[in-house]
């Protein structure tokens, strides 16, 4: 119960601050509108960039469950990049 008188005084505290309700509702809503509009024309395909990978990892071991597996984390990177 009085987590609900709490709540209720927070509204009514809220409800007669203005500046409170704008940056509480108003604020995020333009911050969208605003981004949404700067970046409307931005690319929707994704683009290909070269990259270049040098391989320096020798792996670790990681066991999971009572099995050891050797990983390497630059193998999957190739693999992610194509």
């Amino acid at each position: 119960m009085r987590t609900l008188a709490v709540a209720y005084k927070f509204i009514r505290e809220m409800l007669r601050d203005r500046t409170g309700l704008f940056f509480a509702f108003m604020f995020p809503i333009i911050f969208i509108l605003i981004f949404s509009v700067a970046f409307k024309g931005g690319p929707v395909a994704r683009s290909t960039m070269p990259v270049a990978v040098i391989d320096l990892d020798e792996g670790a071991e990681v066991s999971f469950g009572g099995t050891k597996e050797h990983m390497r984390l630059a193998d999957d990177l190739r693999e992610v990049l194509g």
